[in-house]
């Protein structure tokens, strides 16, 4: 946990709230910008992201108050966490990821509808590109046929990880997966994986054929070189024997 930052809090009654987590003395700490008040203490639900393990879930204690302690940092609640049982830990650093170029429309409540492109894709999470300014933890939707059905996804937007003339690049996971929404997104990049092999295969096979042709012309044109490189040598000694009298088989002309 200590390469943790940042998580989301499930409070009781459904909803999520994202969270940044500061790991002390074997103490987390949570930081939430916006709170609904639905309890000081209680037990729930809390995942953690970790840059070294990956998607951490956890049963936790929780007490929330607003932030009168810490008035340095910017968030207005803090809350206090004990973590009682670790029930997943699901490392999509691991996953397998293929790049992709998967355009279609993305929607969330505060940002309306809006175009964007899957740049790459795994299991745990994907790249997206769009024009779209898009803050850190907001929670998109979007609907794709990985395989036959097409289904919803939701993903949560992680960090901006690079700015392009042609929009921002945003690193995103997956959230509230069903089983059967991850196996199409496994089965979907496995076969893309599969497929961009056998066009790689494709690609090398048609660059062997290219250069063998090439070196095949190439042999054929230094034997034409050769053949007229030795026509010519002939026709010099032909014409250096007429002007001596002496014929190219070496008799004497009358």
């Amino acid at each position: 946990m200590k390469d943790c930052t940042k998580g989301v809090l499930y409070t009781p009654d459904g909803r999520e709230w994202p969270v940044r987590v500061e790991n002390a003395d074997d103490s987390l700490t949570l930081f939430l910008n916006d709170y609904g008040g639905y309890g000081t203490e209680y037990g729930t639900r809390v995942d953690f992201y970790d840059d070294a393990m990956g998607i951490i879930q956890t049963e936790c204690e929780v007490r929330i108050h607003e932030n009168h302690d810490h008035p340095e940092v910017p968030e207005k609640w803090i809350g206090s966490c004990v973590i009682n049982n670790v029930v997943k830990i699901t490392q999509r650093h691991l996953d397998v990821r293929v790049d992709v170029d998967i355009h279609t429309t993305f929607e969330s409540s505060t940002l309306g509808k809006f175009e964007g492109t899957i740049k790459n894709l795994s299991a745990g999470g994907l790249l997206l590109l769009t024009d779209r300014e898009i803050p850190e933890n907001s929670v998109l939707g979007f609907s794709y046929a990985f395989r036959r059905l097409e289904r919803p996804f939701m993903i949560r937007v992680m960090h901006c990880r690079k700015k392009a003339p042609e929009g921002s690049y945003y690193g995103c996971t997956f959230i509230n997966l069903t089983e059967r929404a991850e196996a199409a997104i496994r089965g979907y990049v496995f076969r893309k994986m599969r497929d961009d092999a056998h066009a790689e295969e494709d690609r090398k096979l048609a660059e062997l054929r290219k250069r063998n042709e090439e070196e095949r012309k190439e042999r054929m044109a230094a034997q034409l070189a050769e053949a007229e490189k030795q026509q010519k040598a002939g026709a010099v000694r032909e014409r250096q024997n007429a002007s001596t009298g002496v014929s190219v088989g070496g008799v004497e002309k009358l």
